[in-house]
């Protein structure tokens, strides 16, 4: 996906808007009892029909270089090797493009 494409998933429930969660939006009513489990089939339901990413695991990451700290939880499991797929254990975000250049 490029940089630059926008992409948006909206959920519905019984027929009304939950929540449309955009690149850089988010937008919905306030969640009812029932709206969160809606909102995770949703994102079952999309992981099923393209398929869930391959994470390393915590043995592949440990092996891989010594570690530093994750700096979106401060957590440290993110191998210093330079690569892109790059990803943290615990918060399973990837960590921002300036320390990716930084190492």
């Amino acid at each position: 996906m490029a940089a630059r494409d926008h992409v948006a998933v909206s959920v519905y429930r019984n027929g009304e808007l939950v929540v449309t969660i955009e690149t850089n939006a988010l937008a919905g009513r306030d969640l009812q009892p029932g709206d969160e489990e809606a909102i995770r089939e949703a994102a079952r339901h999309l992981l099923g029909f393209v398929g869930a990413p391959t994470l390393p695991t915590y043995d592949e990451i440990q092996i891989a270089a010594e570690l530093v700290a994750c700096v979106r939880c401060g957590n440290d499991y993110y191998s210093t090797r330079p690569t892109p797929d790059w990803i943290c254990i615990q918060c399973r975000r990837r960590p921002p493009r300036d320390i990716l250049a930084a190492l």
